[in-house]
């Protein structure tokens, strides 16, 4: 059974300490090898990465997520072929669920924190593949907008050529855009 299995199941039966160890065990060892063999054991630790970010999601360790998810992040970006990342959609649609955790629980500077760092990896997907990134990212900038009434954003590394860049995309490539959304799309 692999360490990534082993954690689950350690946490299922309520041995956190336990699961957060063989995670964190697991994540050591695919850092390493994905040094000398990156095609080879990156995916695997992204994988890794996941199921640790998921652990520590569970008991609100908020920060220790936010630096996951740019490991990760990391991690999407070196890779070559997008595809061999098979539990990427998995990772983006529960980002999505940690926003939407934390906006509920009126944890608004975890919720901006998290996107912060979120945002130029869903840029990245959508430039890949803009179903279902491109979309995700739209829903991004408007929960974005909602927390900071669209101030702060402004300010965020290299969010105006993304931002351009994704309306450039959607324009020119006349990608119908929900309602709700089309507020970002306007000049």
């Amino acid at each position: 059974m692999s360490l990534n299995n082993h954690s689950v199941r350690l946490a299922e039966s309520g041995q956190r300490e336990a699961a957060l160890k063989a995670i964190e065990r697991a994540v050591e060892i695919y850092e390493q090898l994905a040094k000398g063999n990156f095609a080879a054991y990156g995916p695997v630790l992204g994988l890794s990465l996941c199921a640790y970010m998921s652990h520590r999601s569970r008991f609100q360790e908020w920060e220790e997520v936010i630096g996951l998810v740019a490991k990760i992040g990391e991690v999407i970006k070196k890779t070559d072929d997008l595809r061999y990342l098979q539990w990427l959609n998995q990772f983006t649609t529960e980002i999505l669920g940690y926003f939407i955790e934390l906006f509920e629980q009126k944890e608004f500077q975890n919720c901006f924190n998290l996107s912060i760092t979120v945002f130029p990896i869903f840029a990245f997907l959508s430039d890949h593949s803009f179903e279902p990134f491109g979309f995700q990212l739209i829903w991004l900038l408007a929960l974005l907008i909602s927390l900071t009434g669209g101030e702060e954003i402004e300010d965020l590394p290299n969010f105006k050529q993304m931002l351009a860049e994704l309306k450039e995309k959607v324009i020119t490539e006349q990608i119908p855009i929900p309602d709700q959304y089309q507020f970002l799309f306007q000049k």
